[in-house]
């Protein structure tokens, strides 16, 4: 069962802000996000396609919640459509990761011009405590897909973009939460540029 999208936002909220804000010790990897092709080339669309940007995620340490807010610029794009779950943070393949959802987007966000589009998933709400860690052991994992439909606008052909770190009024960026709340991080992000 999902909570309706403002629901689970707060839940996100309200969980980051009671963990300490400490630096996390980090045992060797550095956790990390791209969002986009792995292997930093470009993504490639014309006017009016329907694109899935990738999110893959490699870290060291166990996550029980973590939040994914990606941010391009406006004019590039005319519609948010959700995505694809993948591996761990698809709820049918993996009930303990039971509240997983693209939450609303939010202009402005971090600057002018710019809209951020979250990803969030927490383990464990139902039964509460039953944990399920990700933790990818220092392997890049794709977790998601971002999906937006590219603006028509002809004038923007030849141009590229750039996929940065998204945030919001509170979480300023990608924000992980680890198992018994001890910590809360944020891993490297990598955006990736988007081509037309």
């Amino acid at each position: 069962m999902l909570f309706p999208k403002i629901n689970l936002f707060t839940v996100i909220l309200t969980l980051l802000l009671i963990v300490s804000t400490t630096s996390a010790q980090d045992s060797g990897v550095p956790d990390s996000v791209i969002a986009g092709n792995l292997d930093g080339s470009n993504i490639i669309a014309s006017p009016g396609d329907i694109i899935n940007i990738p999110l893959w995620v490699k870290n060291d340490q166990n996550a029980i919640i973590m939040y994914f807010p990606i941010a391009i610029d406006d004019q590039y794009i005319a519609d948010y459509s959700d995505g694809n779950l993948f591996d761990i943070l698809n709820p049918s393949s993996n009930p303990h990761w039971d509240e997983v959802q693209f939450t609303d987007i939010f202009p402005g966000y971090p600057s002018v011009g710019l809209t951020s589009y979250p990803l969030v998933g927490i383990s464990g709400i139902v039964p509460p405590n039953n944990w399920t860690p990700f933790n990818s052991d220092g392997a890049w994992i794709k977790l998601a897909e971002f999906t937006f439909e590219i603006s028509n606008d002809p004038s923007l052909i030849g141009t590229t973009a750039q996929i940065i770190e998204g945030e919001n009024h509170i979480i300023p960026g990608c924000s992980f939460v680890g198992v018994g709340h001890e910590d809360d991080y944020h891993p490297r992000f990598v955006g990736a540029a988007l081509s037309k």
